[in-house]
Formats: structure tokens, C-alpha cells, sequence
């Protein structure tokens, strides 16, 4: 009553070509994203490499890194001077900042580890039933950076220190210890300059799958 078909199938390319592959897509990504700056002082570099001590894995290491930033509290009006270390301001002074300052120093601290990072800036938005299905509101206050690491053999992976990105309304005091506090509502744009000097990545996904 039914038939039975028996097939195989033989790839294209053997696995030395496809770890031929791996190793060129990895070189080009660690020529354009392992530059370390300047403004990592050696109190910085001391306290990453305490932090990733005992580290059985690349993956480890970014775990490890990003939970040493996400430790800092979430503050959005935080003032650095124009004249500061902005990372060791923001890790051993102020002790808190906002998604510039956690993205600045975990790409930066990911590069110095020998981890190809990126710093990217988009926009993180609720969405809701409410907004409709012609679109989605995006706001200024929507702006958000976070950093990308590339892992070998793995390819991009998504870290974001800030535990819980503040929503619209209320007051924002307290968005990271509890992630169902509500930001206060305004247009005003951050400024979503990386800190130090480090370009930043703006990322396309569309125009990356094509």
C-alpha cells in the first residue's frame, strides 16, 4: 500500500572546508572588532580579568563580564565630567549610568579578553495590542545600545547588561531592582554616543540575512 524510498544525502564541501570557513569569517571579524581603547586604565583591566578568573569558556567569560557591568545601578540623568575616564568614572565613582555606559565597557573589556565585540545602538520598544497592526510607535526615549560578541565557531551572540530596560511612565528610580517600574514619559533622545573612543556599529539584520 505505501512505498518505501531509501535516500541519502552527501554535502557539498568536507569538514576541513567548513572549518576553512569558519577560520576566514572569524579573522575578518577580529580584524575589525578587537581594538581596545586606550581609556581601559589598568584598574579596569584588573578588575575584568578578577572577574573572568576560572573561566572554562569564551561563552563563560561573556556571562561573567556581563553580569560584573549588569551589577551597576541603572541611572539615566547620570552626569560624568567631559574630563573623566568615562569607564573607570562609571565603574569606580558614580557606580551606575545607563545602556551607553554598561555597552561601552563590556565591548571594551570583551576586546581586551581576546573576544571580538561590537557596540550597537537601536531601539528597544514595547509593543502592545493596543498600537495596531499598521505599526508600532518609537520614541526617542526608546533608544538603546547593547553589545555583540562574536564567539568562535558560534558566530554573534546578543548581550545586554541592563537587567530591565525602564518603560514609559512613572518614575524610574528604582528600574533595575524592579524590573515593573515604569519610566516617565518623554521624547527627549539620549545621547547614544559610545563612550571613549570607539565607533559605533549600527546593525541591519535584514540586510545581514540577505
Amino acid at each position: 500500500k505505501y512505498m518505501r524510498e531509501h535516500y541519502g544525502v552527501k554535502p557539498g564541501f568536507s569538514f576541513n572546508d567548513f572549518k576553512a570557513v569558519v577560520k576566514d569569517a572569524y579573522s575578518k571579524v577580529a580584524a575589525e572588532y578587537m581594538q581596545v581603547s586606550e581609556s581601559l586604565s589598568d584598574e579596569a583591566r584588573s578588575l575584568e580579568k578578577k572577574t573572568v578568573q576560572g573561566s572554562g569558556s569564551e561563552l563563560d567569560t561573556c556571562i561573567r563580564l556581563n553580569n560584573l557591568t549588569s551589577s551597576y545601578m541603572y541611572n539615566k540623568r547620570v552626569q560624568i565630567p567631559k574630563d573623566a575616564n568615562v569607564i573607570d568614572y562609571f565603574l569606580f565613582d558614580a557606580k551606575e549610568g545607563y545602556c551607553v555606559h554598561y555597552a561601552t565597557v563590556l565591548t571594551q573589556m570583551l576586546r581586551n579578553e581576546g573576544i571580538p565585540a561590537r557596540f550597537v545602538e537601536g531601539f528597544n520598544v514595547e509593543y502592545s495590542q493596543e498600537d495596531g497592526i499598521d505599526g508600532y510607535p518609537v520614541k526617542g526615549n526608546d533608544a538603546h545600545a547593547w553589545v555583540e560578541a562574536y564567539i568562535k565557531g558560534f558566530g554573534w551572540i546578543r548581550l545586554d547588561a541592563v537587567k530591565a530596560f525602564p518603560r514609559r511612565t512613572g518614575n524610574a528610580g528604582n528600574a533595575v531592582s524592579n524590573p515593573d517600574y515604569i519610566m516617565e514619559e518623554d521624547d527627549e533622545e539620549d545621547d547614544m554616543t559610545p563612550q571613549g573612543s570607539m565607533p559605533v556599529t549600527i546593525v541591519d539584520k535584514e540586510a545581514e540575512n540577505e
